[in-house]
């Protein structure tokens, strides 16, 4: 059906046309793959008829499912079918991660987040867990990561599409664009090597790894956000504004998301550095788990920040 619609595109014909086109010299010639389109869905529609009887057959005739027919393992599956009032008739207790299918040692292919199985639990430093969910410290044997360090690198991967698509987009408008870049001293090399030797001193604190060490972070980040704010402040009093050129737009919406991860990390870090391994029930080895997440997370907004500086203070 819509495979015909990309070659007509692909030859300048627009799919909205009432007549298909043939009004147009350049549409005649691909008339057939209007009749194309049409018998393919006539031929769709039969198919759907198919598609019917076998719903009307199986809600009349076929067996009831179970409450869980796809031996899935997470919570929404804990709940009767229809669920009741606000789904659970108690809270539902978790012991392991959503996910665990064919882990090695386990008896079934898939352990149901809700059902508990008889496994050790972590005990680091004197302390015992109060999780007993597994690979929350110690590593999967499948990934080498525990379920934050696993977490963190699938939340990065989609950072990456995210500032992927924007600088995409620097690069495809200053590749067209007939003159690039404005003299501002706000975006001078001096300012960018001031601003990226702040965040290397915010990692250089997070990699001690203590509480000391986070709320160092957070301070130094906090600072890298006032200075960065002051600048916006005085290129806007300058008329600098975004509506100014495309250059201007890219840079405050680049900067401007950098400064949001920034952010991000610099609460995350607050976050820890406040509550330290209360934050993990006195867990030092979860905690560290924890700390050893944000530093990805923290050299990943490093590297956004080296993309920046050359494509807008070199």
């Amino acid at each position: 059906v819509f495979f015909p619609m990309f070659i007509q595109g692909l030859a300048g014909l627009n799919r909205r046309l009432y007549d298909g086109g043939i009004t147009y010299s350049h549409g005649q010639a691909l008339q057939h793959w209007n009749v194309v389109q049409g018998r393919a869905v006539w031929a769709l529609a039969i198919f759907q008829v198919f598609f019917l009887i076998n719903v009307i057959l199986s809600w009349k005739r076929g067996r009831r499912a179970g409450e869980n027919p796809w031996e899935a393992t997470t919570l929404e599956w804990q709940t009767a079918s229809p669920p009741a009032v606000e789904n659970f008739g108690v809270v539902p207790t978790v012991v392991r991660g959503p996910y665990e299918y064919s882990v090695p040692g386990e008896t079934l292919d898939f352990s149901p987040q809700f059902v508990a199985v008889a496994e050790p639990a972590h005990v680091g430093a004197g302390h015992q867990t109060v999780t007993t969910i597994p690979f929350t410290v110690d590593a999967r044997p499948d990934t080498r990561v525990t379920n934050s360090g696993l977490g963190m690198w699938l939340f990065i991967a989609s950072e990456v599409m995210l500032f992927g698509g924007l600088f995409s987009a620097y690069v495809l408008l200053r590749s067209g664009a007939p003159a690039w870049g404005i003299e501002a001293d706000a975006l001078s090399v001096g300012k960018g090597l001031h601003l990226s030797f702040i965040l290397l001193l915010a990692t250089a604190a997070l990699r001690l790894g203590n509480r000391r060490g986070l709320f160092g972070s957070a301070l130094i980040g906090t600072g890298f956000l006032v200075i960065k704010a002051a600048g916006y402040a005085g290129m806007i009093e300058a008329g600098l504004v975004p509506a100014a050129g495309t250059f201007l737009a890219l840079y405050y919406l680049l900067t401007g998301m950098h400064m949001l991860h920034v952010l991000g990390g610099v609460v995350a870090a607050g976050y820890l550095a406040g509550r330290g391994e209360r934050s993990t029930g006195g867990d030092p080895a979860w905690f560290a788990g924890r700390v050893r997440a944000l530093k990805l997370y923290w050299y990943f907004v490093d590297i956004v920040w080296l993309f920046i500086f050359a494509a807008f203070y070199l």
